[in-house]
Order: C-alpha cells, then structure tokens, then sequence
C-alpha cells in the first residue's frame, strides 16, 4: 500500500509541475505547500516549489487576497473560474482560479487544492484587439474624408497659384497686400494637405521599406532639429544611448514617429515657462533589454491624467487646441508596424513614452550565444 500511495503522490506532482497554472494546496490549518513553479510565482515572496509555510507569510493578514483564501478553506468552497484582481509586492494581477476540496482517507477535508492562472497577457491582448479593431473602423473612416478633401483642395490651390501668376504681372505698388492674401491661403491649404496626408497614412499605412538601421544613429540624425526645436521653448535636452545591435527598420517612418513623440513632449513643456528657468527637460535614452530595444522619451510636463492614458492613441482624441489627434496613432501604427509597442507611464507630474522594438531571432540567438 507504500508503495501505491508513493506512485499516486509522485503522478500529482508530475501532474502540478507539467500544468501551465499555478497550483497550491492549502491545508485546513492554514499552511500551505508551493505544488509548482508557478504556484511560487503566484504568491511572489521568494518561496519555492514542494515548501510548506504558513499562508501568512506569503501574503499580509489583512490583504484581500489572503481573506479570499482564508474563507475558502474555512467554507470549503469549490471555485470554478472565479476571476480576482491579485496584488502581490506592488504588481498587480488578473487571475483566473479554481479550487477543489481534498479529502483524507476517512472522508473528512485536509484542505483546498487551488490552481490559479495568470492572465495578465490576455487582458494585454484584449485591450490590443479593441484598439485594432477601432483603428479599422477609424482607417475606413479616415480614408472616406481624406479623399472626398484631397479633391477639391487639389482644385482650389491650382486656382490660387493661377491667380498667385495673375498677381506677380500687376504694377508693384498693388501686389503686396494680394499676395498676402495669397500666401495665407496657400499655407492654409498646405496645412489641410498635411492633415490629409496623416489621414492616409493612418487609413493606408505605405508599405515598409526596411534597411539594416542603428536606433543610436537614427537619434543622432535628429537630434539638430530636436535641439532646435527645444532651443526655441526654452527646454533643456538630454540624450543618451548605448551600442546598440542594428534592427531591420523602415527609417523615415521611424523617424516620423520618433519626431511625432518629440513634439508632444516639448509641447506638454512649452506652457511651463517661470521667468528665465527652464521651461522643462526632455530626456531620450536608448538601450537594449533583453531582446528589445527600448527608447524612453520623457518630460518633466504636468503629465497625462490617470482617466486619459486609454484614450491617447484613439484617433481623433486630443487636448490640445487646435489639434485632431492623430499624431499618437500614427505612431502606434508605425511601431505596431515595425512588431514593436508603445507604453506611458505618467504619475501626476512628467510623461514617458517608451518604444520597445524587437530584434530579429537570429540577431537575438547570435547575441545571446556571444554573451554566454
């Protein structure tokens, strides 16, 4: 019977250890054994895998978590796909989770077996298939008014740059206050032709034309024009980047969507003037982590509300006057293009938007086998 009872515990524990969930069991006086890796995970204070501790030193007395647990076991409750926000050390988790009562051989409860799963990257990846779907809808949409505009402004700045020649053969004394006019509707009509085009090109992207390119020397490119452009708002600008391995890049709409977040960092800042101080910093770092690169570009602006940062990359939500909110999308669909994403952090005071784009697997393998 030894023997039996040995087999049947060695087949649970296989059993635990090859489930992608994490598995624990808690006994009826509140201990509890770690049944697999992930189980470990789960609970996230440093405990391992076939460890029996007491529950109230994986988790605080008081949290929600360890309440949840404890009724479970003093209810003898058998959950089936109970969905919980679970908190551990700061992180915050979406777990979906199961419980089963385990009895003795008498009959009576030992205790509860929970299997619990992680689902932080399916919550990730719902989130990402609501924007896609609403950057289709919003494409459709977009490429609808970009054409029924790009028509007529064709034909309106054709009869501006005719009478624009109508002006130039008039005595010199009548010409300057016309060609103001002209010229302002000229730049006016560039303007709508530079909305138009953002319009397309969320609509359509163009396809990628992608070369052998180094993120450090793509900044180093723009980095006269940001310091230019920083010069004028009155901002102090810091840059740096490591060595860093060449990705496979479209670089112009790299650069697009670089410049894109640049100017709504320096444009949070502009309005933050006290007498000759800065306005502001704009910070931009590059580095590698793991098999990413990352570019964090930050500023020290009043930051982006809480209720807002799920809005920001929706088309045609802004808060800036004058603005139509496009810019932000437009770089989510270069990036998101190019396999990569975007993140912000804002916290009441500054905003960073990191890009993480991803190298190549065999780029990735080469550095990692050189590095070990």
């Amino acid at each position: 019977m030894a023997e039996a009872g040995h087999l049947d515990d060695s087949i649970c524990w296989d059993w635990a250890r090859s489930l992608n969930w994490g598995v624990i069991f808690i006994h009826s006086d509140l201990t509890v054994r770690i049944e697999n890796q992930l189980g470990a995970s789960l609970l996230d204070t440093g405990f391992e895998e076939d460890m029996v501790v007491p529950l109230a030193d994986c988790l605080p007395s008081h949290s929600d978590e360890y309440r949840v647990l404890q009724d479970m076991v003093y209810a003898q409750r058998e959950f089936r796909d109970l969905f919980l926000l679970w908190q551990t050390n700061g992180r915050v988790r979406h777990v979906l989770l199961d419980s089963y009562r385990i009895r003795r051989e008498d009959g009576t409860v030992a205790g509860m077996r929970v299997i619990a799963k992680d689902l932080g990257n399916f919550i990730s990846l719902e989130k990402r298939l609501q924007q896609t779907n609403r950057l289709l809808t919003t494409s459709k949409v977009a490429a609808g008014i970009a054409h029924e505009i790009r028509n007529p402004l064709t034909t309106i700045k054709g009869f501006v740059q005719v009478l624009d020649q109508v002006i130039s053969n008039l005595p010199a004394q009548m010409q300057s206050s016309e060609r103001n006019y002209v010229d302002t509707i000229l730049s006016e009509v560039e303007r709508v032709e530079y909305i138009v085009t953002d319009l397309l090109m969320l609509a359509n992207p163009r396809r990628l034309e992608k070369t052998e390119c180094s993120i450090k020397d793509l900044l180093v490119e723009l980095e006269p024009v940001i310091s230019e452009r920083t010069l004028s708002q009155n901002i102090q600008f810091e840059y740096s980047a490591e060595d860093l391995p060449l990705l496979e890049l479209d670089k112009e709409m790299m650069k697009h969507a670089m410049l894109n977040l640049i100017d709504n960092a320096i444009e949070a800042m502009a309005d933050e003037t006290h007498g000759d101080a800065a306005a502001g910093i704009l910070k931009i770092h590059a580095q590698r982590v793991d098999d990413l690169i990352r570019i964090d570009i930050s500023d020290s602006g009043p930051g982006i509300p809480y209720y807002e940062t799920d809005k920001i990359f929706d088309a045609f939500f802004t808060t800036k006057d004058g603005g139509i909110g496009l810019g932000l999308p437009i770089c989510q669909r270069i990036v998101s293009d190019h396999d990569g994403e975007i993140r912000v952090s804002s916290k009441g005071y500054g905003t960073t938007f990191s890009v993480f784009l991803p190298l190549s697997a065999s780029k990735a393998a080469h550095l990692s086998s050189r590095s070990g």
